[in-house]
């Protein structure tokens, strides 16, 4: 399998990030969901720059997904500390014409090493629609556990512990 990486980008660097988030086949999946599928789309240099600047702290975490062979980027990974809950929100997106080539749950794994050696997260939450089957499927193959089922989302949250747990399943 390719080893993948994760690429904190400079500002300078985030032109593939308005390419991601404006590719109608990337963010379809997302369609109707929050502003742009949740994602900002930033229309001036200013704007991106305070998004950009929004994740330049302790309890935030920004970085594209990169093949480690051509460095190439195949999508993005965030993290942010929950106000109102002990745990921190996360994000994924693999670029449209990247999925299916088995990068999720690596990209993933990637994402949840970070939090919890890093961040020194004790647990990291996820929710979307339950329509989105790869997605649910992706969360478990990676150790999350589902938490509730309402409304037509379903909430995922993954603790340390269970993560540690699930790394040592998926080395063996």
């Amino acid at each position: 399998m390719t080893e993948l990486t994760l690429h904190i980008p400079s500002e300078k660097e985030l032109s593939y990030r308005g390419y991601l988030i404006s590719d109608e086949a990337t963010m379809l999946y997302n369609m109707g969901y929050g502003d742009n599928g949740g994602c900002t789309y930033h229309k001036t240099a200013e704007e991106l720059h305070e998004w950009y600047q929004y994740w330049k702290t302790p309890d935030r975490f920004y970085a594209y997904i990169q093949r480690a062979e051509d460095r190439v980027f195949i999508g993005e990974v965030n993290l942010h500390k929950n106000e109102k809950n002990d745990w921190f929100e996360m994000g994924i997106i693999i670029e449209a014409k990247y999925r299916g080539m088995g990068y999720s749950v690596p990209a993933l794994s990637l994402l949840l090493e970070h939090a919890f050696t890093k961040m020194n997260a004790g647990a990291v939450h996820n929710d979307f629609e339950e329509s989105r089957k790869a997605a649910i499927n992706l969360h478990l193959k990676v150790g999350f556990i589902e938490t509730s089922d309402k409304d037509g989302m379903v909430d995922f949250l993954i603790t340390k512990g269970q993560y540690e747990k699930t790394k040592r399943e998926i080395e063996k």
